[in-house]
């Protein structure tokens, strides 16, 4: 009985801890698996979008934001081809291991869709209706990166800066009359730099806020109309600086 009583007095301040240890784990610790929501919100967006026409004219548009609440939808360029659609402002789910501690590698998981849908114009003089399919959009990507986590003195701030690259494909199909539709379809590679600051208030949870560019590399622009062969494919690029922010949870 007594070694019992022994054993139980020696097992309970080992539990405590190690659940003392598993509750006060940091972000950043070795072999840490990081899932994260990021780019939840574009705080501030500047992109500038470039298209090349078959003589090889270059039109560029360019367009800043700041919103609370936004989405990739940038409006129609003024040339009359179809919205401008920043693909760097769709939120992503990342995956992170932290090799060792600090480093980390990664990537990050880009799907974004619609499923049709229609549209009403009332013209204000004369009162007519005229009604058609809205634009459908269809976009995935990848993003492998690598960062580094550098926690802030003994805070519960972090700095974690990143890098890597990045491949999207991007088909948006616009109604040309007689449920009939024009397709577009854009790929862009891009060079990613991201310096979010984390703020974990809780264990295991934290918010992620900071600037991030992504640089083009290369990209295409391929259009189909309605009824017709897919014409020569021009040069396509997408620019992106802007704020984010985000949300993580760390094991």
């Amino acid at each position: 009985m007594r070694r019992a009583l022994v054993a139980v007095s020696c097992a309970v301040p080992l539990v405590l801890s190690v659940s003392s240890a598993r509750a006060q784990e940091r972000l950043g610790e070795e072999h840490q698996v990081i899932l994260s929501a990021d780019r939840l919100i574009p705080l501030y967006s500047y992109t500038v979008d470039k298209e090349a026409d078959l003589a090889g004219t270059r039109d560029s548009y360019a367009e800043s934001r700041i919103s609370l609440v936004s989405g990739p939808f940038s409006g129609n360029n003024p040339n009359g081809d179809p919205d401008m659609f920043n693909v760097f402002d769709v939120p992503r789910l990342s995956f992170d291991f932290t090799v060792i501690k600090g480093l980390t590698l990664g990537a990050s998981a880009i799907v974004f869709f619609t499923v049709g849908g229609s549209h009403t114009h009332t013209n204000a003089r004369t009162g007519v209706e005229t009604s058609g399919d809205s634009n459908s959009y269809r976009l995935f990507g990848v993003a492998p990166r690598v960062g580094y986590i550098l926690p802030l003195g003994n805070s519960n701030f972090y700095f974690w800066p990143r890098g890597g690259i990045s491949f999207y494909s991007l088909n948006i199909k616009t109604a040309a009359g007689g449920g009939t539709f024009d397709s577009d379809t854009f790929t862009l590679w891009a060079l990613d730099f991201e310096a979010p600051f984390a703020f974990s208030p809780v264990p295991h949870l934290a918010f992620t806020l900071g600037p991030d560019a992504d640089i083009p590399l290369t990209g295409s622009h391929s259009s189909t109309p309605a009824g017709q062969g897919t014409l020569p494919s021009t040069d396509h690029s997408q620019l992106q600086i802007g704020v984010h922010f985000g949300l993580l949870a760390y094991f």
